[in-house]
This record gives structure tokens, sequence and C-alpha cells, in this order.
């Protein structure tokens, strides 16, 4: 059976499940387990989200925690699920669906999305679900590095061709283009030695990734056909796609290492305590010999990662920046490959001592005090103008925080400033989308500021006075409140003007995501791999064949 039809019953499977519940046997009797292990992931959060009056999730919570859940597990910014600068309820949880299952089935979803709603079995399901969808896209791509070899996947194969295969499908991975799936075996194997002069990571990638074959070697855990007796020096395609596998759950982690190193190079030339690089120090450090910091202006406003409060002085706030699309691989149809979000492993710890989705602002201010971060230490006390904010908060909610709100978010940016990104209020402008789509979005050739640019920044910056400096004080607040469970739409105050806004960021979103996969099929030679920080005119496709 190939694995086109497979993925066609896994859609027919999905039908009888007629229950959203019972989608689970939709996934197969050997996933049980891997559904409870998600439940477990999940009910820290699930505990502490805003439940409906039935008590479970509605569409906007889902979306909201299998979002946080991705981004948190494995790196994914998973297409459909991100905010990209709209409101949570913007969009419903299933858009990843579409087209990949049969439409019945996806109005099941919206069915027990509005009426119950989602548990915590419904929302483990869901992700599983989303997690399955993902590893199909996985073995496909890794029947096509069969194919390019002229390999059939029901062969066996020795471990030197089993690692060609393998470094083919991460080539597929790491730089999606048309161009490089229609090779042939032997322009492949003349391609392979050059990747490093396209993606910088390549040598230390291959590393990483013999590195996590040999431990799955190791530990038995690669899957093997039981019915066929393969010697230790051979490879089936079950034993090669569990290697597959491994590489999509942890390449995400792998990948985050970069992102780490990135976040102290940007401390390096931080403002104060401020999470935030003056404009002119981050071009500066291009225009001294660096090469990761040449992201333009309207790039970076876009991206959500600009500050200009003020206005002398802008500059690049890295908790934004990190978590930015410039810094993501896309991997993948699903999802792209970013930095881990530091503060998600903050709020997983409060949500924890919490246990709901409203805080008591001593039981907040008492954690925070005494959790440290990356660049935090603990215990510490809390500044007056934080806890007055805190107190602020608590009595425009009714005496309590809740937690899943742009305020609390916030907060947070304010507590940690360089672990929490600040969070932009609706309607701000922001439209955070992959480099390609933003060229063609905005009619850009670009995203690379010329040298003329940044000198005229740094050139700028020289005029300014010590008065002009942040300090950690004069952080941005806005008191645009936006919380993840919406209020009634039809008691809410300005009602029609929510819903007109809401259908035009569906609209504005549908648009987007048809932009995204148009330019996914660009040249190499006009894509910013390596993070978006890369370019790859050093070495084209042409040159490859």
């Amino acid at each position: 059976m190939d694995f086109s039809s497979r993925n066609e019953m896994r859609g027919t499977a999905l039908v009888d499940a007629v229950p959203l519940s019972e989608l689970a046997s939709a996934l197969g009797q050997n996933n049980r387990f891997r559904i409870k292990r998600i439940e477990m992931e999940l009910r820290p959060m699930y505990t502490a989200l805003p439940k409906n009056s039935r008590g479970t999730l509605n569409g906007a919570v889902v979306r909201y925690a299998l979002h946080r859940f991705f981004i948190q597990q494995h790196g994914w910014s998973v297409r459909g699920l991100e905010p990209n600068g709209d409101a949570w309820n913007s969009s419903t949880p299933t858009a990843i669906l579409k087209d990949r299952v049969p439409h019945h089935v996806l109005a099941l979803v919206e069915q027990h999305l509005k009426g119950r709603g989602f548990g915590l079995h419904e929302l483990a399901v869901l992700a599983a679900t989303l997690d399955d969808l993902v590893h199909g896209e996985a073995i496909e791509r890794l029947s096509k590095a069969y194919a390019a070899h002229e390999i059939d996947i029901h062969d066996i194969t020795t471990i030197e061709t089993a690692n060609l295969i393998v470094q083919t499908y991460m080539m597929f991975y790491i730089l999606p283009d048309e161009r490089l799936l229609s090779l042939q075996s032997v322009q492949i194997e003349r391609v392979l030695p050059l990747i490093h002069m396209v993606y910088p990571g390549w040598n230390d990638t291959m590393l990483w990734m013999n590195d996590l074959w040999q431990s799955l070697d190791h530990n038995g855990q690669m899957k093997r056909n039981p019915f066929l007796e393969i010697d230790r020096a051979e490879m089936d395609f079950t034993s090669t796609s569990g290697i597959v596998e491994e590489v999509g759950a942890k390449f995400g982690r792998f990948q985050d290492l970069e992102c780490r190193s990135l976040k102290w190079m940007l401390l390096d030339l931080e403002d104060g305590d401020t999470g935030r690089v003056p404009l002119s120090s981050f071009y500066g450090h291009t225009l001294n010999g660096g090469w990761q910091f040449k992201e333009r202006v309207e790039y970076l406003r876009d991206l959500g990662a600009l500050d200009e409060s003020n206005p002398k002085r802008p500059s690049v706030m890295i908790p934004n920046y990190l978590g930015g699309q410039s810094n993501c691989h896309a991997a993948s149809e699903f999802y792209s490959v970013c930095c881990i979000d530091e503060c998600e492993s903050l709020m997983m710890r409060l949500e924890v001592k919490i246990s709901g989705p409203l805080g008591v602002p001593q039981d907040i201010a008492e954690f925070v005090a005494h959790t440290p971060s990356d660049t935090v230490d603990a215990p510490r006390n809390l500044s007056s103008m934080l806890l007055g904010r805190l107190s602020d908060m608590s009595a425009q909610h009714g005496g309590r925080v809740p937690l899943h709100g742009r305020l609390f978010s916030q907060w947070m940016h304010h507590a940690y400033p360089r672990e929490c990104p600040y969070p932009h209020p609706i309607g701000s402008g922001i439209t955070p989308m992959p480099i390609p789509a933003w060229k063609l979005f905005r009619n850009m050739t670009t995203v690379s500021a010329s040298q003329e640019e940044m000198e005229e920044h740094v050139n700028s910056s020289l005029i300014n006075s010590a008065e002009d400096l942040q300090t950690h004080a004069d952080l941005p607040w806005s008191e645009d409140e936006e919380l993840v469970a919406m209020l009634d739409p039809a008691t809410a105050p300005g009602a029609g003007r929510n819903a007109l806004r809401l259908f035009v960021c569906f609209s504005m979103i549908s648009l987007l995501v048809s932009g995204v996969r148009q330019t996914s099929k660009n040249p190499l030679s006009q894509l910013l791999l390596h993070g978006g920080r890369s370019p790859v005119s050093k070495v084209t496709a042409s040159q490859f064949v």
C-alpha cells in the first residue's frame, strides 16, 4: 500500500469517529498511550485555562492551548494556530485540517467546539491528530527521498545507503524547494557536500542527527518490521522512518541552541536590562563585520520586534525578535521550526501554582519574586510599578488577575523583559509572516537593509543624548486588554464592530495563507535560509545541478 493511500485511509477512519472523543480510534490502538501522555503534558495548562459554562474549552482557547503546546514541545509554530497579530478567536483551531480530512469530519469537530466544547481528552486527541498529520507528511517526504535515489520503499538497504537517504530527507526538510525535489541521485550526491554553503548549520545538524541515530539504535527504539530478519548492518523503510520521526520531534530543541546563542549575542548589545537593543547597535554589529542583524525597519516593524515608543531611539525587542518568523525554518506545509518561547516555561510553572484562570495578585507577585529565568536572579524585590500595575489589573477584573490575557502578558514582559515578548494590542498593524510572503505582501525584493540605511541609523543615534535612554520603568505600557476567552459577542460592548473586525481579520488571514502557498515555490536564490539570516545567493540551485 502506498503512503498516499494510507493517509487517505486515515481520513476515512476519521469519518467513522462520530463522537469527537472517538477520534482516538482513528489514530490506531498503538496510539492510546501517546494520547494519555499528551493528556498528562496538557493537564497543568488545561486546569488553568478559562472554561465555558460547561466546564470545557471554547474554540479560541483550544487554538491558544494547541499553539502553546506545540511551541513548547517541539518549537513548532503550526500554521493556523498562531495569532499573527490578530485576536485568538479570529480563526478556528481546526483550520489546519482543511483540505486534509473530509468535510464532514471538519463539520463534526466544529460542531463539537460550538456545542459542548473540548475537554482534556478531546484536546489531547486533536493534538495527537495534528501530530499524526505532520508525521504523515514526513513519511511522504521520506518516500520522495527514496524515489530520488530510485530505491523502492520495500527494499532493504545498507546502512550507508540509508544514511544517504536520511541526508536527502534532511535536505528536503531544511531547504523546502521544489527544484531540489526534482534532482536525481547523482545530482543529490554532488549537492550534499555543498549544503553548508547555503545553510551554515548543516554540518552541526548532521552530527546531531548521527548522534540521534546511534542513540535510537542503542536503545532499540528504531521501528523494525517484525516479519523481516534484518541484519544490524541493514535498514528497512520502517527503521528509517523511525529516525525521521525522532528528527521531527526533536529538531526544534536542537535548533533552539542557536536561538540561545543569538540571544546572548543580542544581550551584549542591550541597553541596561530593558530587553532591547538600540537599532543603531543592531545595525552597527553588522557593519562591524557581523552578518546576523540586517532586517530592514519595515520588516522589523511588521514582525512586531521594533519598539518605536521613543522615536529618537528605536530599538529591537529581544524576545520578539527571537520569536519572529525571520528565525524560523519553513520545514513543513504544516509548521515552521521556531525559537522556543522561554516565557512559556515560566507561564507553565505559574499555572501549576495558581491552578486556575484567575490569580490573586499577592500569589502572582510572590511567584515572580521567587522564580528566576535565564537572565533574572531570584529571590528579588519587585518594583512598586510592577506591583501597582498588578493591583490595577486585579481591580479591573473584580479582584483577581486573568492569566490568559494581553495585560498580564504585558506585565510578564515587564517582569522578564528578556524572556517574555511584548504583546502588541489588536489593531496595531503587526503582520508577522515568513520572509517570502512578506516580500510579496509588501512588494519588496529583499528583507535586508542596505548598507546606506544601516549607516543612517547608526549616525542618527550619535546625536541622541543620555536622557533619551530608556530605563526599565520606561518600557511601553498600553491599557488595551484582550482575553483569550472572549465575552459573549451578543452582550459584549461593540459587538457589531467586533464581528466585522473578526470577519476582516479572517479574510486577511485567508489571503495571506494563499500568498504563502504561492511563495513556497520561490527559487532558492530568492529565499533567506538559516533562520532568514544567511543569503542563499552564495550558492544557487543551478550551481547545485
